[in-house]
């Protein structure tokens, strides 16, 4: 899930940033946890800050493969590792107090050891730095992942709700050419080992351990929304799109954690 395409999402981090009292200033050191292509550390770049990518393994553009410096990836050269599987060890290649700012962006759903990671985040973060992270709200009409209706409640998390839902031909981009059978299980496999929702009370408790601040901002990153109705306009646009499945995936509002150190 990402947030509203008409307005950039950089500039949504950067505005939910500014509301929080913690306006980024230049130089200061950014590391987005869960860079996925990468293009959001491009963005930061573009605009003048010292911005860094970590994730499990590569998924990079074009463009930021041109400045393969600016990235870390734990398993850069296991074409079979799990991505999400993070036990207690798991550590971040960065030393203690290094960065002024960590965001995420639909990365904490993937996370299967939470604390590890806040534990982590807040040790590479310096004194008074801030963490933002933007993950789906843990009960959504569609995934964002899979587009499968209901595919967050466990109760639909099973081989039949599945394969009714390929038959109909539902897939995501990487299940083209799937059969059902093939898409079912697919889908089944990745909810148990590649999602990992929790309750908003147990992500802000799980960061409260190691931050002395921890808060929701879901307000700060829709700040730029003018329009009070925007949220009903993004269900109505979804309804009447061609791919309504993957555009009401995106119609919710994430959810945004602030924490300070």
């Amino acid at each position: 899930m990402r947030i509203e395409k008409n307005i950039s999402e950089i500039y949504r981090i950067i505005v939910a940033l500014a509301a929080s009292s913690a306006w980024p200033e230049a130089g200061d050191k950014i590391l987005d946890f869960g860079c996925g292509s990468g293009n959001l550390v491009c963005e930061f770049r573009n605009r003048g800050f010292e911005a860094y990518g970590f994730d499990i393994k590569c998924y990079l553009s074009e463009e930021a493969k041109a400045n393969q410096s600016w990235f870390i990836f734990k398993d850069p050269n296991e074409a079979n590792h799990v991505d999400f599987v993070i036990g207690e060890d798991f550590s971040l290649p960065y030393s203690d107090n290094t960065f002024d700012i960590v965001i995420s962006c639909t990365t904490i759903e993937h996370v299967s050891d939470l604390k590890s990671v806040a534990r982590e985040l807040a040790r590479i973060t310096k004194k008074d730095g801030v963490n933002l992270h933007i993950f789906p709200p843990r009960r959504s009409l569609v995934d964002g992942h899979i587009f499968v209706p209901f595919a967050t409640y466990r109760q639909f998390q099973n081989y039949p709700w599945f394969l009714l839902m390929a038959v109909l031909g539902i897939r995501n981009n990487y299940q083209k050419g799937f059969t059902a059978h093939e898409t079912a299980i697919a889908n089944l496999n990745y909810c148990k080992t590649g999602l990992f929702f929790r309750s908003d009370r147990e992500v802000q408790q799980t960061f409260a351990d190691f931050f002395r601040e921890v808060e929701y901002k879901d307000r700060q990153l829709y700040a730029c929304d003018v329009n009070e109705y925007s949220i009903i306009k993004s269900y109505l646009r979804a309804l009447i799109s061609k791919n309504k499945l993957e555009r009401l995936s995106l119609a919710p509002r994430v959810k945004t954690l602030f924490a300070v150190k």
